[in-house]
């Protein structure tokens, strides 16, 4: 649900000069850094040592010296050349199943048919929802829905008195004071309760006579009591099982808002990284920036799940509907949580201040290393963020100089 909007993936970033098209990010939390990419059957594999055109959103050294060449005879066939390249490179990324993957999209597009079907599902979607909430709410506009066409209507009197045999059994008292209350509402307009009273006049002392009117008057009074209940079911009956086929449509909706939401909170997100990368670029080594990315999005991760409520408040605008204060939570999270992810990420590759001067051992002073802590094993070099085990480390363990390796082995190191 609403913690599927927190995406951790650094987005892909507008870059100047040759390099007119997005980079590829590579920052999935929950893939293998160096498995992250996918290819299929219907994409040009590149085998190794096979030339890349592209690399990390960059013309390869080969490709770019061989696009001078061609710059050198045609310059508006290079740009054309490396145009085409950057594409390439877009689409494998975007469309990692290939063709296969946009001619799945375009059938399902087509079954649905088209733009158009899309909107009139969108529009049959909206006006079930619009059902289910009346009719859930006992709204008396539901029946404008089931009469608001002559087909409807015929519908409705075919159905109606199966309606009314259902209420019965569901809430008999509720059926009988509404059928009371129509045959007292007849009654009185016929003046049937004065007529009872002139006729007693006329009775005189005749027993059968007076045993006769008593019956009737005695229903008469009784239908008067049936009346006077309420014919709403009490708040104690048992409510009526949720329609499946209104549970379907509501899946549908939740669904499809969760793509339009998805949308505009991965749009935000890609405007408060690209603000935060323009601040800390010049810092950050080009050769260093793929690995700064990939780091990126695991700190990130972590700052979003310690952020206290932070999924629970999404939740609850989304289930909620209220979209304004789902976008608003979402962006304060991240314009907090962005800068000092990608600070945490240039710390640990090494991109900061430099480190302090190590005190230097007096002559015949043999220099001990701290112990370290019961349960880990002091390691002469730092290891690498790949040999990291991504789902036990974590970036507090990481700035304490201590990490847990794939093989589950815990390492500490100076």
């Amino acid at each position: 649900m609403a913690d599927d909007f927190a995406t951790v993936e650094a987005p892909e970033l507008e870059v100047g000069g040759e390099t007119t098209e997005t980079v590829d990010t590579g920052a999935d939390v929950t893939a293998e850094p160096e498995t992250a990419e996918t290819t299929t059957e219907t994409d040009a594999e590149v085998q190794p040592g096979q030339l890349r055109p592209v690399e990390n959103g960059r013309l390869s050294p080969a490709a770019k010296a061989a696009l001078d060449q061609v710059k050198a005879t045609d310059p508006k066939l290079a740009a054309s050349f490396q145009k085409a390249l950057f594409l390439a490179d877009r689409v494998a990324r975007e469309l990692p199943g290939g063709f296969k993957e946009v001619q799945q999209l375009k059938q399902t597009i087509e079954q649905l048919g088209g733009e158009q079907g899309i909107q009139e599902f969108q529009q049959e979607l909206g006006g079930w929802r619009d059902f289910d909430e009346q009719f859930t709410a006992g709204d008396p506009k539901v029946l404008e829905f089931l009469t608001g066409t002559p087909e409807a209507k015929d519908a409705f009197l075919k159905i109606a008195p199966l309606a009314f045999d259902r209420f019965a059994k569901i809430h008999p008292d509720g059926y009988n004071s509404y059928i009371s209350q129509v045959f007292l509402s007849d009654m009185v307009a016929e003046q049937l309760p004065l007529a009872l009273e002139r006729m007693k006049d006329f009775i005189g002392e005749n027993p059968k006579a007076l045993e006769a009117w008593n019956k009737v008057a005695g229903y008469f009074n009784r239908i008067s009591e049936l009346a006077k209940k309420p014919a709403a079911a009490p708040a104690s009956v048992a409510p009526v099982a949720d329609d499946g086929r209104a549970k379907e449509f509501e899946t549908r909706d939740q669904n499809l808002r969760k793509q339009e939401w998805k949308a505009e909170t991965d749009k935000q997100h890609a405007q408060i990284f690209n603000q935060a990368w323009t601040k800390f670029k010049t810092s950050i080594p080009p050769k260093q920036e793929a690995l700064v990315r990939r780091l990126y999005g695991f700190h990130l991760n972590e700052l979003l799940t310690n952020k206290k409520d932070f999924t629970t408040n999404l939740s609850r605008f989304f289930q909620a509907k209220q979209k304004d204060g789902f976008l608003r939570t979402h962006e304060a999270a991240y314009k907090e949580a962005v800068p000092l992810a990608i600070r945490r990420a240039m710390a640990e590759a090494g991109i900061g201040p430099a480190k302090a001067p190590v005190a230097a051992v007096k002559p015949g002073q043999v220099p001990t290393a701290k112990p370290a802590p019961t349960g880990w094993t002091r390691v002469n070099q730092k290891p690498t963020y790949d040999q990291y085990d991504k789902r036990l480390t974590t970036a507090d363990m990481v700035a304490r100089k201590q990490a847990i390796l794939k093989d589950g082995k815990r390492v500490t190191w100076a």
